[in-house]
């Protein structure tokens, strides 16, 4: 009578004639073990001294031009701080915070309007308008624009440099959404670096605060007020959660509408980014200058940079996030904390504060981990999955995802 064993649940196993039977009619499945492998001839040798006799690798220049364009993307954000708090008088903004925004819509769209003319021939009037992606990138892109006004906010609230470490809250938002509505919770560890960087921004923040030296410059005694401090984070964190939710909807329909040139989208975006802005831009001149002066009162040469400061950020942005991983974006992001801090430093002669700097760094610190942390939970799932469907023999087909597992929520901002 044939006799079987059973296999482990998730083990290999292999399959052999019952004694006494030479027809093989009858089999048992018995667990593969180390013996079963112990004859087979040993190839670490073969392949070692093969691999001495292999030419060394090159390495690859994309390798390198990652990092290098991860410098840019920390080059461009620090430039873009910096550039908004230099435009302060006394710690204000003396220009309504909506008009640079504006004008980068103008300058943007002009731009995407030429660049579609002299492309895509005598329909690039048709395909700016086309009624389907048109309404679905001008949702979004009044959505970006809201965002826009509120960083000017903020930057009115307090200097970059606390603008940059509270940016960082991204990676809080994104782990509280997808566990709201997708019920897609964090491990361990990675609940407990959010904490660290959540504990840290408060550490950085009340240190900031607390300290004898203004930041950029002299700034009016009510600008250091607590509860004023308090407004500006929640301008940041209500940035940061319209950015999460722009990043996941301009990922998922500029995807969905890849047929349609990159410059028509930027088009379609800045038609309603541009009409949101000037509408917050008359909503916020409470005091009446715009209307009276003109819509560039208050406007110098540093305001010019501001524009040409979002018109940079909006295209290299999109340009890079295209080349580079998450990982290496939200690492870059990080590191532009520290950029902007020096340059404060240097170019304005913030007092060095080593109690700030430490917290600083430990946002940095704890950006990073977590971006590592999910990078490698990502590809152990994967790999588990693997493993799971190689010793249940079904093929293994890898699900569409972004190379460094982060949620698609980080990828823009």
């Amino acid at each position: 009578m044939p006799s079987s064993v059973p296999p482990r649940k998730g083990g290999a196993t292999q399959t052999m004639s019952a004694p006494g039977r030479g027809d093989g009619s009858s089999s048992v499945t018995v667990p593969y073990s180390e013996a079963t492998f112990q004859d087979l001839p040993s190839t670490r040798g073969a392949a070692m001294a093969a691999q001495d006799h292999k030419p060394r690798p090159v390495r690859s220049p994309l390798h390198l031009g990652k990092w290098g364009l991860m410098a840019v993307f920390v080059i461009v954000r620090g430039a873009h701080t910096m550039t908004m708090e230099e435009s302060k008088v006394d710690g204000r903004f003396l220009y309504n915070k909506a008009t640079p925004v504006i004008v980068e819509c103008v300058i943007t769209f002009a731009v995407g309007l030429y660049m579609a003319y002299s492309l895509e021939g005598p329909d690039w009037l048709r395909k700016c308008l086309a009624p389907e992606s048109f309404k679905v990138f001008s949702l979004i892109g009044a959505l970006f624009g809201i965002g826009d006004i509120l960083e000017m906010q903020s930057m009115s609230a307090m200097d970059g440099a606390v603008y940059q470490v509270l940016g960082q809250s991204k990676l809080i938002v994104t782990a509280v959404v997808l566990w709201a509505i997708k019920g897609q919770g964090q491990t361990a560890l990675e609940w407990v670096v959010l904490a660290l960087i959540v504990s840290s921004m408060s550490a950085f923040v009340i240190e900031d605060h607390n300290s004898a030296y203004p930041s950029f410059g002299s700034q009016p005694q009510e600008q250091q007020s607590f509860l004023h401090k308090l407004l500006g984070v929640g301008y940041v964190m209500s940035k940061v959660t319209i950015s999460c939710v722009c990043a996941v909807l301009a990922d998922k329909y500029m995807k969905k509408y890849s047929d349609v040139p990159f410059y028509i989208q930027m088009a379609q975006y800045k038609i309603a980014w541009f009409t949101t802005c000037f509408i917050l831009a008359y909503s916020l001149d409470q005091d009446g200058e715009m209307r009276e002066y003109g819509f560039f009162h208050g406007w110098t040469i540093s305001t010019w940079a501001v524009a040409a400061s979002f018109t940079i950020k909006g295209w290299c942005t999109m340009y890079l996030l295209r080349s580079l991983d998450s990982v290496l974006k939200n690492i870059g992001e990080a590191l532009a904390v520290i950029v902007v801090y020096l340059c404060s430093i240097i170019f304005w002669d913030k007092t060095f504060d080593s109690a700030a700097f430490l917290s600083m760094s430990s946002v940095v610190l704890a950006v990073v981990t977590y971006t590592l942390v999910v990078r490698l939970e990502a590809k152990k799932k994967r790999l588990m999955l693997m493993l799971v469907e190689i010793q249940d023999d079904v093929p293994f087909t890898p699900a569409a995802a972004d190379p460094s597992g982060l949620p698609l929520a980080l990828n823009n901002r």
